[in-house]
């Protein structure tokens, strides 16, 4: 649906940018997925290993309607190499008890 005032106005449509850093607005940007995450867990200390490799402009772990988290997270980064550093550095790597899946968002 379009207002016809130029905004894109579906639920749930974030500012996060495309996976080469185009957010608009002059921001850049590049967006990480972080799946097979532990359900039971708030993942308490992982936004500080992915700052590890760069600046974190955001970090988001999806709750269900219980407060759980949906088993992934969003990890923007300020530019793609740090992105890239991040995914190499920790993708099939354990936390938790569980083997993490890093890459970059297909869906930002």
């Amino acid at each position: 649906w379009d207002s016809g005032k130029g905004k894109d106005n579906r639920k749930g449509k974030g500012d996060y940018g495309d996976r080469k850093g185009n957010k608009g607005e002059g921001k850049g940007g590049c967006m990480v997925y972080c799946g097979n995450l532990p359900f039971r867990s708030d993942c308490s200390g992982l936004e500080d290993r992915f700052a590890e490799f760069g600046e974190v402009v955001r970090f988001d772990i999806p709750q269900n309607e219980k407060g759980s988290g949906k088993g992934f997270a969003s990890v923007l980064f300020s530019t793609e190499e740090q992105a890239q550093a991040a995914i190499e550095g920790l993708n099939d790597t354990e936390f938790e008890g569980r083997f993490m899946k890093v890459r970059m968002d297909s869906f930002a």
